[in-house]
């Protein structure tokens, strides 16, 4: 599945549901607008050798998408639905999970896609502090080793985040508008296999 195939289901689906309940109603949403409007035939959570259980997978030819949704909180009604959005917070985390979904794409050898759906202006900004090697700020260029500054606290990291996260190809973070004019918006990145 190509870049632009992707790109387009994005903005179809933008004018749709321009708004999500969760990651997973994202991830449904996305994969019956593949399903329904390009003839895809794909499954969700897919248990994978090495790389674990991934979103969806897109068999023929094969492909790998992995979702991520953060929200701000707030309220917001779209004919007559309510979407009461929570504060995700814990953006340093956030942005961890999305490299590493980053690298699992990679380690697939399917090659594939990472969408990332945020109101959180915070995840396109620059950032500081411990995590900052994660920042997924606009421009930024992804490659090579990532890691904590201090990784000591372990509570607060979780068991499965303390591990540096390496990325063999070369990615550029490109934010782009997804609905209620920029209040949400999104990167997609595109993984070849390697």
């Amino acid at each position: 599945m190509d870049k632009q195939t992707v790109t387009s289901a994005i903005v179809n689906l933008s004018k749709r549901r321009p708004v999500f309940h969760s990651e997973a109603d994202l991830q449904h949403a996305f994969a019956w607008e593949l399903a329904s409007t390009k003839g895809v035939s794909l499954r969700l959570e897919v248990p994978l050798p090495d790389v674990g259980e991934v979103d969806l997978l897109i068999p023929a030819p094969a492909t790998v998408i992995e979702f991520k949704y953060k929200t701000a909180v707030r309220d917001i009604t779209i004919s007559e639905e309510n979407f009461a959005l929570k504060q995700h917070g814990a953006q340093p985390l956030g942005r961890y999970d999305v490299l590493k979904d980053l690298s699992r794409v990679e380690k697939s050898n399917r090659g594939g896609f990472v969408l990332f759906i945020t109101s959180d202006a915070s995840y396109w900004g620059p950032c500081r502090g411990n995590g900052s090697s994660f920042s997924l700020h606009q421009g930024r260029a992804i490659h090579g080793r990532m890691a904590w500054e201090n990784n000591s606290n372990k509570k607060s990291l979780g068991a499965k985040r303390v591990h540096p996260i390496t990325i063999s190809g070369s990615y550029i973070c490109e934010w782009n508008d997804y609905s209620r004019e920029g209040e949400f918006r999104y990167l997609l990145f595109s993984i070849k296999r390697l």
